[in-house]
């Protein structure tokens, strides 16, 4: 059986009932409804203590906040670098190649030209 992997809705649901069997959160919604950020937290909340048996500790949420803080510190700037070694790289192969810069064209109607 197929799903919306957005909202979880089922094909047949959405054969049945049309667009407007999606969430109208999900994208696929045909009149979107656009979710504060808090709601979205709440919902994912949720969704955890479903998953873990009950609600999830407020130290755990914090371990967790503070994870994903450390690793966005760690991962910025390496990814920065990176981007900057692929460009440095791309610009020597363009110089050891001798690729020139594609003249651009610049197109006129016949009646408009010089």
């Amino acid at each position: 059986m197929e799903w919306c992997y957005i909202c979880g809705t089922s094909y047949e649901n959405i054969k049945r009932r049309g667009e407007e069997a999606h969430a109208p959160t999900c994208t696929y919604h045909p009149r979107r409804v656009q979710v504060r950020r808090g709601h979205e937290q709440a919902v994912q909340g949720q969704l955890t203590a479903l998953v873990h048996g009950g609600p999830v500790s407020e130290t755990l949420e914090k371990a967790r906040g503070a994870r994903n803080a450390r690793v966005r510190a760690e991962l910025r700037p390496l990814a920065a670098q990176a981007a900057e070694r692929r460009m440095r790289e791309m610009e020597q192969q363009k110089e050891e190649k001798g690729v020139e810069k594609k003249r651009r064209l610049n197109l006129h109607a016949p009646w408009e030209e010089r």
